[in-house]
Parts: C-alpha cells; structure tokens; sequence
C-alpha cells in the first residue's frame, strides 16, 4: 500500500525486500544527514531541532518502517534491527524521525523498544497488552470501536482515534482514489517548481 507515495516528491525511497540491497543507502543516507545537522546546530549554538528551526527553515524528516519484523525477516535483518535502533534513539533530536508500525510489541527487540518515545496502540484484548506496549498502566481500556486505542504522550496514557481514508470505498477503490491523489500531488508539485 505505501508504494503508492513511491513517486510523490518529498519520497526518498520506497524500500521492499525485492530492493533489501538498497537498505545499507538509505541508512547511510540518513546518518549522513544527522551528522550534517550536528555541525548546523553546531554552528548556530542550538542543541535540538526545535531551537534550529527558530533560527534556520528545516524540514523534518519522517521515515517510515511498516511492518518492522518483515524488514528483520530479511538477510541484513538483525544488523539493521540493531542500526535503526540507535538511529531512533539519536536522530529524533535532529529533526529525523521514525514512524514504525508493528503487529505485535514482540516483533521488537529490546534495544527498539528502548528507543521508541511516542507509541500508539490500537486495539489490545485486555488492559494488560495496553500497560505492555504503553509502558504505563492506563486508567481505563478504550471502547471497542474501529480505530480507537490509547497513545504515550509525556509518559502518559491518552485516549486515541484514528481515521481510515474514504471509507465508504471498497479496498480496491480505496486504493484507486488514493493513487489518484498522489498522481495529482506530484503534478502540482511538478508545476511549483
């Protein structure tokens, strides 16, 4: 489903297992933008992207990993499992950060679990599974409405909701009329430039 955003212009990459050699790039090309932003916030006396952007236009750079524990399952698998963890963990403070969804907390090893800051948790069967992936207890479970689930902000448990496109499409047509949208997307980009 994310290839769709393959050729919308702020896509760097779409990565699959087909493709697995060109993860080692992406991973350099990453480090190499911390590393650049470390002397920027350097020279402009700054410690963390927040206080870079009050001086200097910087985009935030949001790299995307859907279903971690099949980019794992790969042959670079382990060895990237361990580099990205020290990636999310370092680059949130220069402005690259990490969205990564998971099936289960368990397809996470200990060293990502660490790492991750903000978490997101859909549906749970009990309270148990919210207080394991949260890290905190909440004070209540969330309805059972499609969607719905608990968030980690600042150390604490907030109640979420999150929306599907266009759902009154089937999955084929919902995957139509979002190609379409990025077609257009990169069309008008395409002309502002």
């Amino acid at each position: 489903m994310l290839s769709i955003f393959n050729n919308t212009p702020h896509c760097g990459a779409y990565l699959t297992k087909e493709n697995e050699q060109d993860f080692d790039r992406m991973l350099t090309l990453i480090q190499d933008l911390v590393e650049e932003r470390k002397k920027l916030f350097t020279e402009l006396e700054v410690d963390n992207f927040e206080s870079a952007r009050s001086v200097k236009r910087l985009p935030l750079v949001l790299v995307l990993i859907d279903n971690y524990s099949g980019m794992t399952a790969t042959k670079k698998g382990d060895s990237l499992s361990y580099t990205l963890a020290d990636m999310v963990k370092e680059s949130a403070a220069y402005g690259v950060k990490f969205l990564i969804t998971a099936n289960r907390l368990g397809d996470l090893n200990s060293r990502m679990k660490r790492a991750v800051g903000d978490r997101i948790c859909l549906y749970q069967a009990d309270k148990y599974g919210y207080t394991d992936v949260l890290g905190v207890k909440p004070g209540y479970t969330p309805p059972e409405i499609p969607g719905r689930g608990l968030c980690l902000q600042q150390g604490r448990a907030l109640e979420y909701q999150c929306a599907q496109f266009r759902t009154m499409l089937n999955r084929k047509d919902q995957l139509q009329q979002m190609k379409e949208e990025m077609r257009a997307l990169a069309e008008r980009s395409d002309r502002t430039v």
